[in-house]
């Protein structure tokens, strides 16, 4: 239907003297419900062009529009408001139609474009904190949301598993558990051994000296060496896998730093052979001309850093996935260091200026909007923060009996679902680039913008539908519709659409704010439109409706990385 009118719009602008380069542009967008489903801006930017009006060249452009529609077209008005807007209502058959399959995802053909989402990359060794979180939640709602659309989507996990902490930890492994690591240790053994490594080496200067040794072994690929490596990502990445499974994610490659070790120091030769690096007090540097600060790509020392391997790795992955546009998302703190990475792969040819995209986010805070933090200062778990909210939703689900009994697995099931869910869709709700408070009274409220109200409003147009008669067959020219029907099918129209925009924009908040409208309309029909008490025509036209806003609801959720209870 849109692509129609686009097209439209594009022949009745050249109708009216409309330049070349508008033309392929010429578009319609979505106008403020109270006003009509699309509107376009268009004649604004013809004023200056064709020395007239907005109004009257808008005018002129709804003439030529009216000229080229039929009733197959689905309009139902077109008009022009204010200062020169074009706005379309559309017919209620044509919205009808359009919500039909509405939440079914658009498949990738083969000449989709390719995104990569780099998203979560912990620091092997050490538990999943809270401080990941974000860029976990938020980089798996990219990739769904791209996919939705037909992109060809990798997700890529980049963890910290390279460098001198690991001689460290080598050193402890071998000093109390005699250089192996046994099936029983956990994550947090690590970081208890990590801790002591430090509290001993205040009065023991040789384990800082045989901490060194173990990292220059860990890098020249001692075999005795590698193994207790080995044995530390293999535990870190079960911890890790055991956490992504729970929130429902995967990925394509799991790649960390290390990986890249071997390609380091060609980036590094290439980059002072071709002038784009230079000698600085010994350490090698990227001049980054209109940045606060050049780039060092190699310490004076001869170490490399974390911006030398993310180079690596750029290169990496444009050979290997030949991607159209890369996604980093990773905390707003970051901003430089990928103003820098962009800069030095285009000035090194490794990728143009469009591969690269930062996807910043803000902090996650407390109640009492500080960052979160334990008493001692140090990081807390991401799993203790997720079983919190699951502990939440277990006492809300006590609260509220609906007169049946829940088995232990329905109830856990249902609890891990709403207090994910609450968790998930407070982040995603929210701008990304603000900070986000963890507020478990909003985040599990059921009458508020919460998962669980969503998650609810789906649970009770299931109820109802489950009440009902057998649903008639597919209508196809609906009867008229009362107001409360129309203000639910203008919505489904728009999911399509809000969905692409999230996907432009890289914002999931786009679609949180769009469920939470839909559901609000549902909630204004079924107070004011009787669905069971209604006659058998109207009882169909509206169990066909809610269970297509049901479904909405349920797709865009899924987008957000939240599932949907059976009951609640």
């Amino acid at each position: 239907m849109t692509p129609v009118l686009h097209r439209l719009l594009a022949q009745a602008l050249e109708a009216v003297g409309a330049p070349p380069t508008l033309l392929r542009s010429a578009a319609f967008e979505l106008a403020s419900l109270e006003h009509a489903d699309l509107t376009s801006p268009v004649a604004f930017g013809l004023a200056k062009e064709l020395q007239g009006q907005p109004k009257a060249i808008a005018e002129r452009i709804v003439t030529e529009l009216k000229k080229r529609m039929d009733d197959s077209i689905g309009v139902g008005r077109i008009e022009v408001v204010g200062a020169g807007y074009i706005n379309i209502t559309l017919k209620d058959q044509q919205l009808w139609t359009m919500t039909t399959s509405i939440d079914r995802p658009v498949n990738a053909t083969a000449d989709a474009p390719t995104v990569i989402v780099e998203y979560s990359s912990p620091n092997v060794a050490k538990p999943l904190g809270i401080g990941h979180i974000r860029s976990t939640i938020i980089g798996e709602s990219l990739a769904r949301i791209h996919e939705f659309v037909g992109s060809k989507v990798v997700r890529l996990n980049h963890p910290g598993d390279w460098g001198t902490q690991f001689g460290k930890l080598i050193v402890m492994i071998q000093d109390q558990w005699g250089g192996t690591v046994s099936d029983d240790r956990t994550i947090r053994d690590f970081v208890q051994i990590y801790v002591q490594f430090h509290e001993r080496a205040k009065d023991n200067p040789e384990l800082e000296i045989r901490a060194r040794q173990e990292t220059v072994k860990l890098q020249s690929r001692d075999a005795a060496t590698i193994n207790i490596w080995k044995a530390i990502c293999k535990k870190s990445y079960q911890e890790f896998d055991r956490l992504y499974a729970r929130l429902g994610i995967h990925f394509d490659e799991i790649r960390g730093e290390s990986a890249y070790e071997a390609d380091v120091p060609s980036i590094v030769a290439r980059a002072l052979e071709s002038g784009v690096a230079q000698k600085s007090e010994g350490a090698v540097i990227i001049p980054m001309p209109g940045l606060a600060a050049p780039m060092l790509i190699q310490k004076s020392d001869g170490a490399y850093l974390y911006a030398t391997t993310d180079l690596a790795a750029l290169q990496y992955r444009i050979n290997k996935y030949h991607p159209d546009t890369i996604l980093y998302v990773v905390g707003s703190q970051q901003t430089l260091h990928f103003q820098q990475l962009r800069a030095a792969a285009i000035a090194l040819g490794i990728a143009n200026d469009a591969k690269t995209q930062h996807i910043p986010f803000g902090m996650l805070l407390g109640a009492n909007h500080k960052k979160l933090s334990t008493r001692e200062g140090s990081s807390i778990e991401l799993e203790s923060v997720l079983d919190e909210a699951v502990e939440h939703a277990r006492a809300i689900i006590a609260a509220r009996p609906d007169g049946k009994e829940w088995n232990a697995d329905d109830l856990n099931a249902t609890a891990q679902m709403i207090g994910l869910g609450a968790v998930t869709y407070n982040d995603l709700s929210q701008n990304r680039i603000h900070d986000v408070v963890l507020d478990w009274g909003r985040m599990l409220s059921l009458t508020g913008n919460s998962a669980p109200y969503l998650q609810y409003c789906v649970v009770r147009i299931k109820s109802i539908l489950a009440q009902a008669p057998e649903i008639g067959s597919e209508i196809g020219n609906p009867p008229p519709l009362v107001d409360q029907e129309r203000e639910i099918l203008r919505r489904l129209v728009r999911f399509p659409t809000i969905v692409r925009l999230s996907a432009a924009t890289n914002e999931p908040h786009r679609i949180a704010d769009y469920l939470f409208d839909l559901a609000c309309a549902f909630h204004r029909f079924y107070e004011h439109v009787p669905v069971l008490a209604a006659t058998p025509k109207e009882r169909n036209l509206r169990c066909q409706l809610i269970d297509r806003a049901a479904k909405v609801i349920t797709a865009g959720l899924h987008l957000l990385g939240i599932n949907v209870p059976e009951r609640m």
